[in-house]
């Protein structure tokens, strides 16, 4: 069944590539997060990995913890496979799990 090509403005269709082999998905979600911006006749290209329903929801857990940290300085942050939250903060890395202990971290380093 064809989608329809999308109207000025909206956002393009979203494309899933399925590949043979794992090493290829690797190299282009590594080439992807080295360029950043990929950018094609004038629109720019998103790459995200494909994740399990289950994993991406354990990961949005997390959106309001990476909120929280965004306003904070001095702090590095990053999502780690499948969904665990890294923070670095005072030369100190912590590596969480649950949101809510990342949550009672967060307030413990914003005092």
């Amino acid at each position: 069944i064809p989608i329809p090509k999308p109207k000025a403005g909206e956002r393009p269709r979203p494309i899933v590539a399925k590949l043979h082999y794992y090493n290829d998905c690797v190299k282009i979600l590594s080439k992807a997060r080295e360029l950043q911006r990929i950018k094609m006749n004038g629109m720019t290209i998103l790459v995200f990995p494909d994740y399990t329903a289950r994993t991406a929801r354990a990961r949005a857990a997390f959106t309001d913890c990476r909120r929280r940290l965004r306003g904070i300085r001095g702090v590095r942050f990053g999502l780690l496979h499948p969904a665990r939250l890294r923070i670095t903060h005072g030369g100190t890395t912590r590596v969480f799990t649950s949101p809510e202990e990342a949550n009672v971290y967060i307030e413990s380093i914003t005092k």
